[in-house]
């Protein structure tokens, strides 16, 4: 390899993990602490708290479960278990969604950030095909 080649590939390696590094937390891996832990397992979501104060909430996600599951945020003054469904698709329609994360797998921790959580009533569900109804939903609320 020539000298200006391997100045090439070193600075490229270089700017690569400085991409990498940036994007880490586009993906929900920052270094703060979660406001908020919520453990998933099959067919149930536990928050370990029913309230958290507005703003900023990381949410600190934990998959005990063997299969993926999907943590999204809704923002509805719905019971957890009456939100609109959609029976052909078997999952929740989205309307009032203000974040989530999809695909975790089984074993995996992942953090949500929420960078302004307003004060309300939110259900936190796994809208995965049928998980819903099969009780992955639960209550919080931010004030």
């Amino acid at each position: 390899m020539r000298p200006w080649s391997a100045r090439k590939l070193v600075s490229l390696v270089a700017a690569l993990a400085v991409v990498v590094v940036a994007c880490g937390g586009a993906t929900g891996e920052t270094g703060e602490q979660p406001t908020l832990y919520v453990d998933l397992s099959d067919y149930r979501i536990a928050p370990d708290k029913a309230v958290v104060p507005p703003g900023r909430v990381v949410i600190g996600i934990r998959n005990h479960a063997s299969m993926s599951h999907d943590l999204k945020v809704i923002k509805t003054d719905a019971a957890p278990d009456q939100l609109p469904y959609d029976q052909g698709a078997a999952k929740v329609k989205e309307d009032g969604k203000v974040a989530g994360l999809e695909n975790i797998p089984g074993g995996a921790s992942r953090k949500l950030v929420v960078a302004d959580l307003a004060p309300g009533r939110y259900v936190l569900i796994c809208n995965v095909a049928g998980h819903y109804l099969l009780g992955m939903r639960a209550p919080l609320e931010v004030k």
